[in-house]
């Protein structure tokens, strides 16, 4: 794992698993009295990228098809019922804000 530039702060292997540090510029978007405020935070957070067929497992893996409303399998890419394509699994996931 090789260390970059801005937006990716670095990144490191440890006990065979990826992790990154990622610098967002968020927009956060507020009505108070009628009126519409907005400003920009920067934060950094910590990923930790998933083995996503070997991290999901005993937990609940059954989420709504958008499409059809039927009971279908996250790992799976496809909806069994109406055929709608999907990936409902994200690759990384947030560890800690920094």
């Amino acid at each position: 794992c090789v260390t970059v530039g801005t937006g990716i702060g670095g990144c490191v292997i440890l006990d065979n698993k990826l992790f990154v540090t990622v610098n967002l510029d968020i927009r956060i978007v507020s009505i108070y009295k009628n009126k519409i405020k907005s400003k920009i935070e920067n934060k950094t957070y910590l990923l930790q990228k998933v083995k996503i067929d070997k991290e999901v497992n005993g937990s609940v893996n059954h989420i709504e098809c958008s499409n059809c409303g039927a009971s279908v399998n996250i790992l799976e890419k496809k909806c069994s019922y109406c055929g709608s394509e999907y990936n409902y699994l994200q690759e990384w996931y947030l560890v800690k804000e920094l």
